[in-house]
């Protein structure tokens, strides 16, 4: 599986766990849809979101922003 620090690059501008969060659902949304991969997927968010202190995400676009330690939520 993929390290976390390989996941994303360090300059990558997205949110905390954006890529992983997008793979996953990517995973679900697939013709050839796959539960052990969706599930080791799943299993690699969540180490993400543990590490990163996630609280929150939300879509581009919607009224919520993605909360993490240290961000204040609106």
């Amino acid at each position: 599986m993929m390290e976390m620090a390989e996941a994303r690059s360090p300059k990558a501008q997205s949110p905390p766990c954006a890529q992983e969060a997008l793979q996953l659902l990517n995973c679900v949304a697939s013709e050839n849809y796959d539960p052990r991969k969706c599930v080791s997927l799943l299993a690699v968010l969540r180490r993400c979101v543990e590490i990163e202190k996630v609280r929150k995400f939300s879509i581009a676009g919607s009224e919520e922003e993605v909360s993490a330690a240290g961000t204040s939520e609106s």
